[in-house]
């Protein structure tokens, strides 16, 4: 139901929005329309994720859990993590400008006064601490099950069947790593 709802503000940030424009093509209604939605659009996506991630730590936890106490263990750290990233992650997106209005609106920013009353956490370093964050936890999700399915007495040939397939879900993080990458190498281009 997240997904659908991420999806469907993101469809329609971008038609109600700047979609295919040029920069200076832009109205500002529609980058008034764009900014709004898509500063709703961040604590749905970091909601759907973290959701997702919560439900693979507890399919892990129910699959290997009763191995031994240590796992349990790391299981709920894993689920305890995630409890208490989601509502810094929220937070740190919703709240990065004092007065915050100023983060939503345009018309908000411009009626500051003087260079000293807007403050603001450095937008880029959030970003980026948020896709490691969730780079570290993919690859402690997914390392999780294929180290206990190397542990196991299966026949090769089904063990890495296994393992493959739950290596297609490096897949994600591979591209998260790349896309890093690129937004970093080119983050001061605003085409």
């Amino acid at each position: 139901m997240g997904a659908l709802a991420y999806l469907s503000l993101d469809i329609v940030s971008q038609t109600k929005g700047c979609l295919g424009k040029h920069l200076y093509d832009y109205t500002y209604t529609e980058v008034y329309w764009f900014s709004r939605l898509v500063s709703i659009q961040e604590p749905v996506f970091y909601f759907c994720v973290f959701c997702i991630k919560l439900s693979v730590a507890f399919a892990n936890r129910r699959i290997t859990g009763l191995a031994s106490k240590r796992w349990m263990k790391i299981y709920w750290a894993f689920i305890s993590l995630f409890t208490v990233l989601l509502p810094i992650t929220v937070c740190l997106q919703a709240f990065q400008c004092v007065p915050v209005p100023t983060r939503y609106s345009f018309i908000d920013m411009g009626r500051i006064t003087g260079p000293g009353q807007l403050r603001c956490i450095d937008a880029t370093s959030v970003s980026i601490s948020t896709r490691v964050l969730h780079i570290v936890t993919d690859v402690a999700l997914i390392s999780v099950p294929i180290v206990i399915l190397v542990r196991l007495h299966i026949p090769a040939k089904k063990k890495a069947r296994l393992i493959m397939i739950f290596a297609l879900g490096s897949m994600s993080t591979i591209a998260s790593i790349l896309r890093n990458l690129t937004v970093m190498r080119f983050n001061d281009d605003i085409t």
